[in-house]
């Protein structure tokens, strides 16, 4: 779908009349034996200068735009009533547009909008709104974060484990504990200028198998045509269409053959128990982790935007039972640490033969 909105081409083109936006959409079928452009239903108010971001589910919203091409400010024109703050929201079911929720400021020309990794979006820019006091432009950009409906339906599924590369056409497992998952897409990262990402793709992979309560086996795109070489978002989706929180994956062709759900029989275990006293962390800045694998494993430590990282740990492999990991907390966090701080950590391990699993949790610091 290509959304028009933009210049009435036949309004008028005097410079002291406005060039108004249209409200119109049209989309193609590039499946056809010839494709071609055709009308599809309208937004609710026309915009110029929008920006449409494809979201996990298959749905996709408008965000921003102006009223058209204005006296005096030309393509900074906006909606005195501030109608086009509103985003629009398309349903791939029936193809309508509804209203949403309004954004705190005009975005037009120059503005951007991008799906981020957890499922949101972000709206951002535009030279001139809010102007100044004195009616100069802004010399000053901002961002919104726009939630999709899809992130208050319940409980959003996660995911364990996935690869970090693949290859085209390979059937692969996607770890997941959440009951209900059903799905997985693939979302091309944003490059989004001037109300146009020529990047966006959203690929619906066949699911070849489902474990409840271990994940989904999937199939990747079948060639270069459907999903470019480069890093994509995979996310996973439950029955209520609610996606995960993304995981970065790599399409690539010299990626080894990922194992399906039931095929890493011989990978690594993973299995994580700690305690995290508040004084204990001050003093020593170490998290004690009981791990058991076949050969070696890494921990790493988040606390907000630090993380430490203990490197890939080689455990005993003649080692009876689960045995003793340490991950040191960075010194920048410690003095921040507080009773009820929350930490995360992430366990992953490997064998020689290169089969991987993890294992992962938010942990809450205890006084």
């Amino acid at each position: 779908m290509r959304l028009i909105g933009g210049y009435d081409p036949l309004g008028p083109t005097e410079p002291d009349r406005t060039l108004p936006a249209t409200p119109t959409t049209e989309s193609i079928d590039a499946a056809a034996a010839s494709p071609s452009w055709t009308p599809s239903p309208s937004l609710n108010v026309g915009r110029s200068h929008l920006n449409a971001v494809l979201l996990p589910d298959g749905s996709m919203v408008g965000v921003g735009g102006g009223r058209g091409f204005g006296p005096g400010i030309g393509a900074y024109a906006v909606y005195d009533d501030g109608r086009a703050r509103q985003v629009e929201l398309y349903d791939p079911a029936d193809g309508s547009w509804r209203l949403g929720p309004a954004e705190v400021e005009d975005r037009a020309y120059h503005s951007t909008a991008v799906l981020l990794p957890d499922g949101r979006v972000m709206s951002a820019g535009d030279d001139s709104h809010p102007y100044q006091a004195n009616g100069a432009r802004s010399l000053t950009d901002t961002a919104e974060i726009y939630s999709p409906p899809y992130l208050f339906r319940g409980e959003r599924p996660s995911i364990a484990d996935a690869p970090e590369t693949i290859a085209w056409g390979d059937t692969f497992g996607v770890r997941s504990p959440s009951p209900g998952v059903s799905r997985a897409v693939l979302m091309a990262p944003s490059a989004t200028t001037h109300g146009n990402d020529m990047n966006q793709r959203h690929v619906e992979l066949e699911v070849a198998g489902r474990e409840p309560g271990q994940g989904l086996d999937v199939v990747a795109p079948p060639q270069p045509g459907v999903a470019p070489p480069g890093y994509y978002m995979l996310f996973l989706l439950d029955d209520e269409g609610v996606p995960s929180v993304a995981r970065w994956i790599r399409l690539t062709g010299d990626a080894p053959d990922q194992p399906r759900l039931g095929d890493d029989v011989l990978a690594p275990r993973v299995k994580v128990t700690t305690t995290l006293r508040l004084a204990r962390l001050r003093s020593k800045g170490k998290i004690v982790a009981d791990a058991g694998v076949n050969e070696s494993a890494r921990v790493r430590l988040s606390f907000a935007s630090r993380e430490g990282d203990t490197g890939w740990v080689t455990l005993d492999p003649a080692g009876a039972g689960f045995q003793r990991v340490l991950a040191r907390l960075p010194k920048a966090a410690r003095p921040a640490l507080r009773a009820g701080s929350r930490l995360k950590l992430r366990v992953r391990a490997r064998d020689d033969s290169g089969n991987k699993s993890g294992w992962s949790r938010a942990l809450r610091v205890e006084p």
